[in-house]
């Protein structure tokens, strides 16, 4: 899997694509980015999203959280137990959320309790790793690792089924890589050759592919589907059934997530934002 160098701006105004970025190691100011964190923490940002005004970041270091707060005080928010790094941190039903990678110990989803404290809801399931987390049908749905999706609704865990991939499993394995809801239906994107899955009527059925490569993201942008990858870089409309037809290539950057805004009618990326500004994360 591809890993990011550091990347975590707050952008105060102007044109997103005028301003460079830098890595946290720069100068605190660059064009009209400032860096946000300012206590000398070194890790790699993997996850993002804000819960009760502060920006909360999942890490590579130790799966450790840390939040950030509008006066860019960064503070250490606890640890996922003894997993090595988080990919997905999310919020549902006015809570936070936040999942790891990790192999040994394998997998758990932990809920925020407020300070560095985090509660394991999933102690009676070993899940490998949790790529994703996403909110669907008024459940958290965790994608995984071995091609399983399982679902939780505040008490317990439902396996919803595991992907066939048809055959075409690596020898990488067969991980669900991203979570997305379109027309009242789940998608799961996959790290098999481009595989995409739909999940409706408590079944799993194929849903075609977006290119050859790793699934990575999904975004829908006026009533449209988008798949993004992250080994080309490149965005899949979805038509359909199981058509995806290819809608262009965001540069030579890995992509890890696609999220959609409206700027002169096109798709724009970033990782998530908050009243005027935007807090990014960005892959390299």
């Amino acid at each position: 899997m591809l890993r990011p160098r550091e990347f975590l701006r707050r952008f105060w105004g102007g044109n997103p694509t005028s301003a460079p970025i830098t890595n946290l190691t720069a100068p605190s100011i660059v064009g009209n980015w400032v860096r946000a964190n300012q206590n000398g923490a070194v890790f790699y940002a993997l996850a993002s999203t804000v819960y009760n005004g502060r920006l909360f970041i999942g890490t590579n270091d130790s799966a450790r959280v840390y939040a950030l707060d509008e006066n860019h005080n960064l503070q250490y928010a606890g640890q996922l137990g003894s997993q090595s790094k988080i990919f997905t941190i999310t919020t549902y039903r006015g809570r936070l959320y936040a999942a790891a990678l990790g192999s040994n110990p394998l997998a758990h989803v932990y809920r925020y309790e407020g300070g560095e404290t985090w509660t394991d809801v999933s102690p009676n399931i070993d899940f490998i790793d949790v790529p994703y987390l996403k909110e669907y049908d008024g459940r958290l749905c965790a994608g995984t690792a071995l091609g399983a999706v399982y679902c939780y609704d505040g008490l317990a865990w439902e396996n919803t089924g595991r992907l066939d991939f048809g055959g075409e499993a690596d020898s990488r394995g067969s991980d669900i890589d991203y979570l997305g809801v379109y027309n009242g239906s789940l998608f799961a994107g996959t790290n098999v050759s481009g595989r995409i899955y739909r999940y409706d009527n408590h079944t799993w059925a194929y849903a075609g592919k977006a290119g050859p490569f790793d699934v990575s993201a999904f975004a829908v942008y006026d009533g449209v589907l988008y798949a993004g990858t992250n080994l080309d870089n490149s965005v899949y409309r979805y038509w359909g059934g199981t058509s995806w037809t290819p809608a262009g290539r965001l540069g030579e950057r890995a992509l890890r997530q696609l999220s959609c805004g409206i700027r002169r009618s096109a798709i724009w990326r970033h990782r998530c934002g908050q009243r005027q500004r935007l807090h990014i994360c960005r892959w390299a």
